[in-house]
């Protein structure tokens, strides 16, 4: 792509520019860019920080571990405790059902990934490491996947329901807005650029 009138460009256009040349297509000109936009940058205010809408994304990440923490303290202990697990997953008990103990197990481990996932990403945004927003993208598109998948999966597994519960879809509406709405603010934002950069 021929990017010689880059001097016109917005710093938007040249941080688009920038990852599309290359050294051996147009020797030097990377550089140029990246000169233009230091020289751009120092003359734009830093949208620099955990402020404005990123705050939206951090309450919105500690809300999630903390519902991966309230799953797990809600719905396991019981089912560990005074024998349901074995009555659930021991082959030989009136209870055991093949399909529904491998996807009992698949649904702790992964809440439990999810929990240190999420804690994870949690570590990333508060001391703004560079990597952040690619964690961040594809948790969430993974996140609304595997429930789209637990949905599909669990069906056929659970007694006939008329829908899922509302919490299952309210979890589901989470994850959809997260990735209609603050994926694209994830990729398009100059404050999400400039203040991940470690």
């Amino acid at each position: 792509m021929d990017h010689s009138g880059y001097q016109q460009y917005s710093l938007a256009q040249l941080y688009r520019a920038v990852d599309t040349v290359t050294e051996a297509e147009q020797p030097g000109l990377r550089a140029r860019i990246e000169a233009r936009i230091r020289e751009l940058e120092k003359q734009e205010p830093r949208l620099e920080g955990i402020r404005g809408w990123a705050v939206g994304i951090g309450i919105g990440l500690v809300v999630a571990a903390g519902r991966m923490i309230r799953i797990l303290y809600d719905s396991y202990p019981g089912l560990l405790s005074a024998g349901a697990w074995q009555a659930l997953t021991a082959p030989g008990s009136a209870t055991y059902d093949p399909a529904g103990a491998a996807f009992l197990a698949s649904e702790l481990v992964s809440t439990l990934a999810l929990l240190g996932i999420y804690l994870y990403i949690l570590y990333l945004f508060f001391t703004k490491r560079k990597v952040f927003p690619k964690w961040f993208i594809a948790v969430s598109v993974a996140s609304l996947l595997l429930q789209v998948g637990n949905l599909w999966v669990a069906r056929p597994l659970l007694p006939p329901l008329p829908q899922p519960s509302p919490g299952i879809m309210r979890e589901l509406l989470d994850s959809l807005l997260r990735c209609l709405v603050w994926v694209p603010y994830v990729l398009k934002s100059r404050r999400i650029r400039q203040t991940f950069t470690r």
